[in-house]
């Protein structure tokens, strides 16, 4: 991030402690000349979509908010706001109604369900803990996910409506995304028969923010999970988020006979940002006769056993299930897992490893432009 964006979210965070209503900061005197800015969005790839549908449409842009801000404040104040709908638009720059002057900040949210959650936006500040939350349940069809981003320092002092400034915003997904893939090879003699039969996403944060100060983590303002077990309630082991009762089960969060169609390419969960000390894990299921086994695998913990007894998942937590990220997590079955899904595993049961890797959007539009 830029270093004005790191002096703009610390003093933001500052005002959300201990600002009322009437802390405002005076801005410097505005020219408040009419004018335009034409913003575009970007990814690492652009493409229109075109031909069959593809199995989900994660980049597609639907309804949107772009918010501009002025001033070298360290909260720069609303200087203009529009919506867009691409589903509907037949342009992808949308122009935005702004005064001209220099210092202009451009923050866009992509895919948006309800517009009036930003009607209460009048500073940089008010974007880093918005009462709406983007909500994980959006992401369940994996088409047309939450995105945003930001561009800073727009110069536009000379634009008019008549010649307007230019930006382009870059868009990040707000979620990530976890793919599972295993393998039986290494099976003891006395597993013989055993098949793997469902899988789990456990402890996934329910929520998250557009936006986040730096040093801190999106999810920090959403205390309740999800998890993806109807019978959790059963379960007493050792990453349990919160009391059971007080936690919301997801049957999405589930994906069953996996036999079937075993691989990355067919296996993925969304996920939101979770940094806590409740881990999202992805459970195995595996059945061998009468008898049901759980492999939990923590996203965000350590792997491999370095935790007391060997136990996996109980050392130093140095990876976190970040936004923006896939993770593509890899299991070898070696051994017999446990009745409980939060139980933390021997080192002989699994072999994990988990490879991160950036997830950027391919922004697609529906339409041809002219």
């Amino acid at each position: 991030m830029k270093k004005l964006f790191l002096s703009f979210a610390a003093i933001s965070c500052m005002f959300l402690a201990s600002c009322n209503q009437n802390d405002e900061v005076t801005e410097p005197a505005e020219p408040g000349t009419p004018a335009l800015l034409k913003v575009t969005f970007a990814s690492d790839v652009n493409t229109k979509a075109s031909g069959a549908p593809v199995a989900n449409d994660e980049s597609k842009i639907g309804q949107g908010i772009i918010l501009v801000f002025r001033g070298t404040s360290l909260n720069p104040v609303l200087d203009g706001k529009t919506t867009f709908d691409f589903s509907t638009s037949g342009n992808t720059a949308v122009s935005v109604n702004i005064t001209a002057g220099a210092n202009r900040h451009v923050y866009v949210i992509a895919n948006i369900s309800n517009a009036a959650d930003f009607a209460g936006v009048t500073r940089i500040s008010d974007l880093y803990n918005l009462a709406a939350k983007y909500q994980l349940t959006a992401m369940r069809t994996g088409t047309n996910l939450g995105m945003s981003g930001f561009t800073e320092n727009i110069d536009a002092s000379a634009a008019t409506t008549a010649s307007p400034a230019t930006a382009t915003v870059q868009l990040h997904f707000l979620g990530s995304r976890i793919h599972l893939d295993w393998d039986l090879f290494q099976l003891p003699s006395n597993m013989t028969g055993f098949t793997i039969t469902g899988a789990y996403l456990l402890n996934v944060k329910s929520a998250s923010d557009y936006f986040a100060a730096p040093g801190t983590y999106l999810t920090a303002n959403v205390t309740s999970f999800l998890y993806g077990k109807s019978d959790i309630t059963g379960f007493t082991g050792s990453y349990l988020p919160v009391s059971p009762a007080t936690n919301t089960y997801d049957a999405a969060l589930k994906i069953a006979d996996l036999s079937a169609d075993k691989g990355f390419a067919k296996n993925y969960f969304y996920a939101l940002e979770n940094n806590s000390q409740s881990p999202t894990i992805v459970a195995l299921e595996g059945k061998l006769g009468a008898e049901t086994y759980y492999y939990p695998i923590i996203i965000n913990g350590d792997q491999n056993g370095s935790g007391a007894n060997n136990a996996t998942n109980a050392g130093d937590k140095s990876l976190v299930v970040q936004r923006g990220n896939i993770y593509n997590v890899k299991a070898i079955i070696k051994g017999f897992g446990n009745n409980d899904p939060y139980a933390p595993l021997s080192k002989g049961a699994i072999n994990v490893t988990i490879t991160p890797a950036a997830w950027n959007p391919v922004i697609q539009i529906d339409q041809e432009f002219n």
